[in-house]
């Protein structure tokens, strides 16, 4: 299943989208430099939540042992599928692809 981006992720998206579309309307090269620093910062922002929403899945899979490690695509930040667990000696080896965009990473989870 995908995941929905987080309320803060997407409000954060949206401002981000708003400004780009006046930045390319504006014609003032003053007001287009500050639109177009104010867009990092949506940006900035847009990245934060993402990464605390990461944490938060890689923590939910931690206290539950019964639910397998889960990823959010770098890409296009939707929740990616597990394919293939391969235990070793030295630890796990976890392969993830995102149902969205077709991306894929490997986690390797070492024994303590």
């Amino acid at each position: 299943m995908l995941q929905k981006p987080g309320n803060t992720l997407a409000y954060y998206l949206e401002c981000l989208s708003i400004l780009q579309e006046r930045t390319t309307r504006t014609h003032d090269e003053k007001r287009r430099i500050f639109q177009e620093t104010t867009c990092q910062r949506w940006m900035d922002l847009a990245a934060a939540a993402a990464r605390a929403e990461h944490v938060d899945l890689f923590l939910q899979s931690l206290a539950f042992k019964k639910v397998p490690p889960m990823e959010i695509c770098k890409t296009c930040y939707r929740r990616m599928r597990l394919e293939t667990v391969e235990a070793t000696n030295e630890g796990e080896m976890y392969a993830f692809e995102c149902v969205e965009c077709g991306s894929e990473k490997i986690r390797v989870v070492h024994n303590h």
